[in-house]
């Protein structure tokens, strides 16, 4: 996939009274991968896929303000290949899906009562999982520490390596549901009609099963989600040294630097009723 004639931020220079930052048309890029997959359509009560893709995204600019800061500074509007903020270069995904079905198609545990009726207890009961695993998502390193629990804005930081040349780490995360049709009878048959029936599903939705922390941000300079390196720098101690109650100080900013934000959802149990007709 090629993307051309992205908005990305430009110089004018030359320009009267003077030169000036805008707009433009300047940033491009492309995505190239490949996806591998096995499908096993359903046999008796299971149903699987598994999916891999590799991935490579690269472009001159991840958003409009990509460049803000070299044209800022006076440079020209340089256009540089480098990976893109949402390339993920391992991607994988694995469904299954195990379910009972009805009738003559029904082959779970079952119990005839003394009347000779069959209870089917698990038809139309089902459970279904999806893995997913993949890559982090690339960001640029920083040299230098800056106290980020103080203030989120110094924009002092200095490049180490490439833009966009360091990982964050690996994500996995498990989504299950469970659920079961029930059927319901409604409607008087007339002259030989059959009553109407619709299904009830009743279900259980788990997503983030397992609790996982995944990471989606984290700090330039060290590259954790829950510590900047500002506690620990020497050029921080004596600041820290100079605050009324030092270990106060540094229990909350620990708290603080410690977002939420940095770590993807956590575990979410949904319970629901969904009617078929």
């Amino acid at each position: 996939m090629l993307g051309l004639d992205q908005i990305a931020t430009i110089r004018i220079a030359e320009a009267y009274p003077r030169s000036y930052l805008t707009y433009g048309n300047l940033d491009f890029g492309t995505v190239k991968g490949l996806t591998v997959s096995y499908d096993l359509r359903r046999t008796k009560n299971i149903q699987f896929r598994l999916a891999y893709t590799l991935q490579f995204a690269d472009g001159t600019g991840s958003s409009a303000a990509t460049g803000f800061n070299l044209v800022n500074a006076g440079f020209p509007n340089l256009r540089v290949i480098q990976p893109l903020n949402f390339d993920q270069r391992h991607n994988i995904v694995v469904s299954a899906d195990y379910r009972f079905g009805e009738g003559k198609d029904y082959n779970g545990p079952s119990t005839v009562t003394k009347g000779g009726k069959t209870i089917n207890w698990l038809q139309n009961f089902g459970v279904n999982a999806i893995i997913r695993a993949g890559s982090g998502n690339p960001f640029s390193r920083q040299s230098n520490i800056e106290p980020t629990g103080i203030n989120d804005n110094l924009g002092s930081g200095f490049l180490e390596g490439s833009v966009n040349g360091s990982s964050k780490p690996w994500q996995f995360r498990v989504d299950m549901r469970i659920d079961k049709d029930i059927l319901i009878k409604w409607g008087k048959g007339k002259e030989g009609r059959t009553p109407k029936t619709t299904y009830l599903n009743v279900y259980v939705d788990i997503q983030n099963l397992l609790g996982n922390l995944n990471v989606i941000n984290a700090y330039r300079a060290t590259g954790n989600p829950n510590d900047d390196g500002y506690l620990l720098a020497q050029q921080s101690q004596p600041a820290i040294a100079s605050q009324t109650d030092e270990q106060s100080f540094r229990d909350l900013y620990a708290v603080k630097v410690n977002r939420p934000t940095n770590y993807s959802l956590p575990r979410r149990i949904r319970l629901g009723l969904m009617l078929n007709f």
